[in-house]
């Protein structure tokens, strides 16, 4: 019988080091496949990684957390460019009438200022925050295309913030779903406030009483979620008008503009003291866009008003994965639950959600290096829009002031609201009017179809012959 061979044989030696050798081979060869897979999707979407560490959610101070609780707070994405002015008040009304709690700021590259001293302030009263830059939120070929946009020059700029807006919206809705933030989601812009309008149905039904809400801590968010459970409980009946905008889970609220007649020209024309109180030091409250303005375009001017706006459910919402299969549009985030942002004429009338679009004075509207100035924003599109806004007036959001004070204290609430609107004293440079200039108006006088036919397109025509 021949000797058995011992595991220390030279051929079993041979076929363990051949093993081994195997093994190290494929683990090699999938170490190398990840990190092509890893680098081949980042550069089509970055990951949560590329958030600068310093924005981290920073952590609740719950001595100060005035919200009922966290599971009664909204969340938002908003893109900002040298607007501190403006978020000022912006913050503080949302944070205020829609517990606002959770906030992702996007900067345009381009910004010279920083939001985050206005965000700190913050902090203590439960915001969380993260702000990003264009890299936390674009793959490589977004940003190619943003920058041959740039290399085209100014009169491409718009569509330079077009992919901006759009890859922002899409990449902040994944990541507020990954957190597992799934709450009712604002995609306002700065100068846009959700307002409850007054009506009859708000001033006489007791259950949803329009003077307390708007001078509530959360009044409008918890308007938005009584509406929304009627709204279920209704159903397809005859009383269900006034909850009809609250039926999906994707809300489409019409946009409101706000011109430049002021408060002062309201008490002047009524023959009557100026209809809001003073509650703040006047010098700040006359500078708070919310207080300031109360003349508006007509709820069917859609030339002066835009398209909607949305917030949306995100408890409701199946987030697309691993992304949107296509770019983001704030106006109408997901084609079949929100409705078309041209085609909301019905509701207008009868919205009780509105937004309210404030464009404020000409130094204002034009403070900052807007890429779209000279094309959508322009020194003739705000005077059509601003100087021609005179339905009214309508104060359905000034109640929040007086409850904002009443929540926080005079003292508080000054520090809060320190630094809204452009100084009284602040003007352009001549040069800077200059570039505001609109650069399509021979293109508006030469042509003749239904764009050029439009009501922009016939100011222009009646502005340049005058």
């Amino acid at each position: 019988m021949p000797p058995i061979k011992s595991a220390s044989s030279p051929s079993r030696r041979h076929v363990i080091v051949k093993l081994l050798l195997l093994s190290v081979s494929c683990l090699w060869l999938v170490m190398q496949f990840q990190l092509v897979w890893t680098t081949t999707t980042s550069e089509m979407h970055p990951s949560n990684n590329h958030i600068h560490p310093k924005e981290e959610p920073n952590k609740k101070n719950p001595s100060k957390e005035d919200a009922a609780s966290t599971n009664s707070t909204s969340v938002g994405c908003i893109l900002v460019m040298d607007d501190n002015h403006r978020l000022v008040e912006w913050l503080a009304y949302h944070h205020f009438t829609m517990n606002l709690r959770y906030l992702i700021v996007a900067i345009d590259p381009r910004s010279t200022t920083s939001p985050e001293p206005i965000m700190e302030r913050w902090k203590p009263y439960g915001l969380q925050y993260q702000i990003w830059g264009d890299d936390d939120y674009m793959g490589a070929r977004v940003r190619d295309k943003r920058n041959r946009l740039f290399e085209l020059g100014r009169k491409q700029l718009t569509m330079v913030h077009r992919v901006r807006q759009k890859a922002f919206y899409q990449y902040c809705l994944e990541h507020l779903d990954s957190l597992g933030l799934k709450k009712w989601t604002l995609l306002l812009d700065v100068d846009e406030y959700l307002v409850i309008r007054k009506d009859t149905f708000t001033m006489e039904n007791p259950q949803h009483d329009f003077s307390t809400a708007m001078a509530t801590q959360g009044g409008v968010y918890q308007f938005v979620q009584d509406m929304t459970k009627k709204s279920q409980q209704v159903g397809n009946t005859n009383d269900q008008t006034q909850y009809e905008q609250f039926a999906s889970p994707c809300i489409s609220i019409p946009r409101i503009l706000f011109g430049t007649t002021t408060s002062a020209d309201f008490a002047e024309q009524s023959g009557s003291s100026s209809p809001v109180p003073s509650v703040l030091p006047q010098q700040l409250q006359n500078r708070l866009d919310t207080i300031r303005w109360f003349y508006h375009a007509h709820y069917s001017e859609f030339d002066r008003n835009g398209l909607a706006k949305t917030i949306l459910d995100l408890s409701r919402v199946q987030i697309p994965k691993p992304h949107f299969p296509n770019p983001v549009n704030p106006h109408r985030p997901f084609q079949d639950l929100c409705r078309d942002p041209k085609r909301i004429l019905d509701i207008n009338e009868h919205a009780l959600l509105r937004v309210h679009h404030y464009l404020s004075t000409w130094e204002t509207y034009s403070f900052r290096n807007d890429s779209r100035k000279g094309g959508e924003r322009s020194r003739e599109a705000w005077e059509f829009r601003a100087l021609h806004a005179r339905d009214g007036p309508t104060m359905d959001i000034v109640a929040w002031l007086q409850g904002f004070v009443h929540q926080y204290g005079l003292e508080t609430a000054t520090q809060l609201l320190e630094g809204a609107g452009v100084p009284s004293s602040y003007t352009h440079a001549p040069q800077v009017n200059q570039q505001w200039n609109f650069l399509f108006t021979q293109d508006f006088l030469d042509k003749s179809n239904s764009q050029y036919e439009s009501k922009f397109g016939r100011f222009l025509r009646n502005r340049t012959l005058t």
